[in-house]
């Protein structure tokens, strides 16, 4: 069997240089189970975070946008309201048409 060597180092002296930097990391290796669950966690998050976000604005867009439709097109809703609809229509047709342009020229 080889014996476990020792390594010593003076810091006192190693610090005393001016010039001198010194960086010291203790890494663990990971465990492939832990970094397994890491990864599924990191994946779980970034869907909470980043996609959820967008989807739920999406159906929320396209249940309002159904809706103003519904109200724009039916002759048996009064003026004022099929009004509103076409406004609420309007915006949100331009919002999709502004972001789409917007993200095409970055």
């Amino acid at each position: 069997m080889a014996a476990k060597q020792s390594h010593t180092i003076d810091l006192a002296t190693a610090l005393s240089k001016a010039d001198l930097q010194a960086d010291v990391h203790f890494k663990t290796p990971e465990d492939p189970d832990e970094k397994a669950l890491r990864i599924h966690k990191d994946k779980i998050g970034f869907y909470i975070k980043e996609v959820l976000p967008y989807v739920l604005g999406a159906i929320f867009l396209c249940v309002i946008a159904a809706y103003c439709s519904l109200v724009m097109f039916q002759p048996s809703w009064p003026k004022d309201d099929r009004a509103w609809a076409q406004t609420i229509f309007t915006s949100i047709t331009s919002g999709i048409i502004g972001m789409i342009f917007g993200k095409s020229l970055k």
